[in-house]
């Protein structure tokens, strides 16, 4: 769609592919739709590339996964699988990210707003897996966090064309003329039931 994220502008230009197919990857197709809300807003960009905030949203969805009420708990959570402290990795790999940080971050909210908790238990579980392993590693947990934002977004959306549709199916059904009486055979008409 329009163009190349200036993140990608270096590889872009070093790419031996066709220029004209870089633009058309998933992964620039998700970065284009999770970046298109901050893209020209350098205030989001920053705040969403800020440690406090992003502490905050793994606090909160570190307690919707695992049903906790207090911060200090979800702190201290443990993956279940890895046995590592969660919210540890997390900052390590936000850290890390970047120039992705802000596209991380987003995701992330995408997922505290419309993951469920079991999801999100084994949605946090294997970032985790990936934040204290090699570089190809962190980038497959970045990629991961952004294509599970988008799956979640893409489920919303079709939920609602389906809603939408039944509505619309609803509204186009005609209503009965017939009262709750005529399912005894009792039919009577509007003017039948003033007078009576």
């Amino acid at each position: 769609p329009g163009g190349v994220c200036k993140e990608y502008k270096t590889a872009y230009d070093m790419i031996c592919l066709q220029q004209k197919w870089i633009g058309f990857t998933k992964t620039v197709a998700i970065l284009q739709f999770i970046g298109e809300d901050f893209a020209d807003d350098t205030k989001a960009r920053l705040a969403l590339s800020d440690r406090q905030n992003f502490t905050a949203t793994i606090i909160s969805l570190i307690k919707k996964a695992y049903r906790l009420n207090k911060d200090g708990l979800a702190l201290r959570q443990k993956d279940f699988a890895t046995n590592k402290v969660i919210s540890s990795h997390l900052l390590s790999l936000f850290s890390w990210l970047n120039w992705r940080k802000p596209y991380f971050h987003y995701a992330l909210l995408f997922w505290l707003e419309k993951g469920s908790p079991d999801s999100l238990v084994a949605r946090l579980g294997e970032l985790v897996d990936r934040a204290f392993r090699c570089e190809s590693a962190k980038r497959l947990a970045f990629d991961m966090a952004l294509r599970h934002a988008f799956r979640l977004c893409k489920k919303e959306k079709k939920e609602d064309e389906k809603t939408k549709e039944k509505k619309d199916k609803s509204d186009d059904t005609p209503t009965p003329k017939k009262t709750a009486d005529s399912a005894d055979g009792n039919q009577k008409t509007e003017k039948q039931k003033a007078d009576s």
